[in-house]
């Protein structure tokens, strides 16, 4: 045989060796915390092949998982060869997501500086995170969310009155108008562009919008190089986002600052302050309000500086509409498809609404929405202690079928399930 042939396969088979050493070495490592696991598939560990083939969701494996765990607050799981820590404990979960949460910066995508699209809070890490993190959140608080408030109810008259004119016998495909709604409210609030969805559905925003978050095998494979080969990943400029659709979305934003800095125009979005910010180096916050106690600002932060270019700017900008476009519109249809199976909840939350309304004098205004307390419990849903064991308190919507809170189960279209994992 061929000397250089032979070495070939000896260096392969030498590679295959060791890679396998290296996944059994990690399959070893939740047994070695003491930590309760199930066993996993070398290479693949606890994922089922369901989820690459797109028969399963994320969500749905890991519940499915977790359903074999009952009474157990913490649980082990691999993450291919990567172990990742389930929580099931809410007083390690308040420290994580809330209190420490300042030590849990990094996501686990790599940020490719190279693609103005990419750069954003979601993919940032480390001192750079805590120094993004400090200067946006003034973009978040109640003055400046308030501030929206118009544009928002703007939308809302826009969606009513079309469907104030379908006929009451005509079935309602209500996903498509929920999605154009919040198409719009993103496009007006972050972009200060009329988008034009609710009354163009058809139009190149929506259908960009929607190849956005199309998930195919292609988006599943990028996923996984991202994860597990992140130095290929970013010799190959491989990006999580579909760089027709982040193109497009990227040249409205940079065509709207440009017009907005010819022509003088100022409005009252999330855009505008990203161009103050940008031009300044932050954003004035001349009060606070206990709503945004979240946002934890300090004083002086301890924090490097970061530099808010055009890049940053127009990634942040482009996220925004990426990670707030779905949940929005999902938790609007999943909220009216509760209330329209629970007559007696839809009633209450009606005549809450109708009260406030006619203490503002016939107006939905922002201080009205404020004091919709029993509304808010619908969308939102909470979790208190009660004798050792978690309830739920929220959603009178959201009916606990599980005895191991804070993993809690309703019905709606198939068996949902939310709870911090």
């Amino acid at each position: 045989m061929d000397p250089i042939l032979m070495t070939l396969i000896a260096v392969i088979l030498t590679l295959i060796a060791y890679s396998t050493y290296q996944a059994n070495e990690a399959n070893k490592f939740w047994h070695k915390q003491g930590i309760p696991y199930k066993k996993p598939l070398l290479f693949f560990g606890n994922w089922s092949p369901e989820q690459f083939f797109l028969k399963k969701s994320f969500l749905d494996i890991i519940f499915t998982y977790l359903d074999e765990f009952q009474g157990e607050q913490l649980i082990g799981f691999y993450d291919f060869t990567n172990p990742r820590l389930l929580i099931k404990n809410i007083d390690l979960l308040e420290k994580v997501l809330i209190k420490d949460f300042i030590n849990f910066t990094d996501r686990v995508l790599p940020i490719d500086k190279r693609n103005a699209f990419d750069i954003s809070l979601f993919s940032m890490t480390g001192k750079e995170w805590r120094a993004l993190r400090y200067k946006l959140s003034p973009l978040f608080t109640t003055t400046k969310l308030k501030s929206m408030y118009e544009p928002m109810a703007e939308c809302s008259q826009s969606l009513t009155s079309i469907l104030d004119k379908i006929d009451e016998s005509q079935d309602v495909d209500m996903k498509e108008y929920i999605s154009s709604f919040s198409l719009d409210v993103i496009g007006s609030c972050a972009y200060g562009i009329d988008s034009k969805n609710l009354s163009q559905p058809d139009n190149e925003f929506k259908r960009m919008s929607q190849k956005m978050f199309k998930l195919d095998h292609v988006i599943v494979l990028k996923c996984i190089l991202l994860n597990y080969f992140p130095k290929l990943a970013k010799l190959m400029q491989i990006s999580i986002n579909r760089r027709d659709v982040a193109d497009y979305f990227c040249k409205i934003i940079r065509d709207t600052i440009d017009y907005r800095k010819k022509n003088g125009v100022v409005r009252n979005d999330f855009l505008q302050m990203f161009m103050t910010l940008k031009d300044k180096g932050s954003i004035e916050l001349r009060a606070k309000d206990p709503d945004d106690e979240y946002l934890r600002l300090e004083a002086t932060p301890s924090v490097d500086n970061i530099e808010f270019n055009d890049d940053t700017m127009i990634g942040n900008a482009f996220a925004f509409l990426n990670a707030g476009v779905d949940p929005l519109s999902s938790c609007i249809l999943f909220t009216l498809y509760e209330l329209s199976k629970n007559k007696q909840i839809q009633d209450k939350v009606r005549n809450e609404i109708e009260k406030y309304v006619e203490e503002a004098h016939g107006n939905l205004t922002y201080d009205a929405l404020k004091k919709m307390t029993y509304l808010e419990q619908c969308v939102k849903g909470k979790c208190l202690i009660d004798k050792g064991a978690f309830t739920l308190m929220a959603s009178p919507l959201y009916q606990s079928h599980s005895t191991e809170p804070p993993i809690i189960t309703y019905h709606m279209f198939h068996d949902w399930r939310f709870g911090a994992v």
